[in-house]
């Protein structure tokens, strides 16, 4: 048995060609095919594929045993941070918890003294008033749905606030942190629509951060972090706001962060904020020039104008004077009557004087006639007495 007869079916066929073309080629085949096999003659030892080292086993977490009877569990929460799903929200002495529901166990902890902030942020538009509850450490890292309903009905152990059973879930949650510590920041009256990129959020002006939300990721800047400020795209309906930063946020490398389609009404607002901050307002710097069309900046120069001197302002209400339509002149409309009337009645009575006329005249034109037939009719008798005389 050759080496031939050990190889693949297509590849003897194929080293078959090669030798029908080359002779002495066959014994080269047979020489490579025993260096690949480890080498029958040892001129090639066979090579040994590379293993990896195993890695030494990681001893399983220990699980965290929790007295759930001694703590404030309120199940059926809805979290969108990290996860997207219902838990329970746990409390004890030195942590916060999310739990699953199924088995109780602990999907997510975060100690007290990790807890720079919890936010309170209401939701708009919303029939029954809700919050989104924001855990920050260095960065938000859970964040969940309260509403204002009766915290009986979610929670597993009798309400910690003392005479108030009928508290509401917000209410529990905030009085909890609280008690733990950790301070808690209520939804600022300065909240606005906006877009980054393609995503819709809301816009958060709080006393120490600036907060986009609610899809992840969040965004919270501190306003300590705050290099600066511009604005940009300004038409009449709405405008875009830079946020420039002085570090990149964590796990992150952007310093700039741009949010448009911010209405235009609360310009003025949003302004006041960044001047009671003290925000180096970079706006109309070249490399950053905002874009006011013609039009704006005519409409707002009249407006401080007007603001000015009120006296400019045009009155547009009704019987005011300049803004008065030239009363109709009655007499007018009553002559243009007359005249109107006067000229139909002319011309009716010319049109009887031309019946009249004409009824006349055909009277006359019908005499006329019968006396010409008479004076025919006497001649031809005449005529007829004459030849009788001849013929007689």
């Amino acid at each position: 048995m050759t080496f031939l007869d050990q190889l693949d079916p297509q590849l003897r066929a194929n080293v078959e060609a090669v030798v029908s073309q080359v002779p002495g080629s066959l014994e080269v085949f047979e020489q490579v095919y025993n260096a690949a096999k480890g080498g029958e003659d040892g001129s090639l030892p066979r090579k040994v594929p590379k293993t990896e080292p195993e890695e030494p086993k990681k001893e399983p977490e220990e699980r965290v045993e929790l007295d759930l009877d001694s703590m404030a569990v309120l199940k059926d929460i809805s979290v969108t941070v990290p996860d997207r799903k219902k838990f329970a929200v746990a409390f004890d002495h030195t942590s916060f918890y999310l739990l699953r529901l199924d088995s109780w166990e602990v999907h997510t902890s975060v100690s007290f003294k990790d807890i720079k902030t919890v936010l309170f942020l209401r939701i708009p538009d919303k029939a029954k008033p809700q919050h989104n509850v924001v855990v920050v450490t260095n960065e938000p890292v859970v964040q969940f749905t309260v509403t204002d309903v009766s915290a009986e009905k979610v929670l597993r152990t009798p309400s910690p606030i003392e005479d108030k059973k009928d508290a509401s879930i917000e209410d529990v949650v905030a009085l909890l942190f609280k008690k733990a510590g950790v301070k808690v920041q209520r939804s600022p009256d300065l909240c606005v629509s906006a877009h980054r990129g393609s995503k819709e959020g809301l816009l958060f002006f709080l006393d120490e951060y600036v907060f986009f939300g609610f899809k992840k990721p969040l965004l919270l800047i501190p306003i300590g972090n705050i290099e600066s400020v511009s604005y940009s795209s300004v038409i009449r309906v709405t405008f875009n706001l830079t946020i420039k930063l002085f570090e990149p946020l964590p796990g992150t490398n952007d310093i700039e962060y741009e949010f448009s389609m911010i209405d235009q009404g609360e310009y003025d607002r949003i302004d006041k904020y960044v001047v009671d901050n003290e925000f180096n307002n970079q706006s109309m710097s070249e490399q950053r020039r905002a874009k006011v069309s013609a039009k704006d900046i005519v409409s707002n120069e009249i407006r401080k104008v007007i603001e000015q001197d009120p006296n400019l302002a045009i009155d547009t209400s009704e019987g005011a004077e300049g803004t008065q339509q030239p009363a109709d002149d009655d007499s007018d409309d009553e002559e243009d009557d007359n005249y109107e009337m006067s000229e139909d009645n002319s011309g009716s009575s010319d049109d009887e004087d031309e019946d009249e006329d004409e009824d006349g005249q055909g009277e006359e034109d019908d005499d006329d006639d019968e006396e010409d037939e008479d004076e025919d009719d006497d001649g031809d008798q005449a005529e007829e007495a004459e030849e009788a005389e001849d013929e007689e």
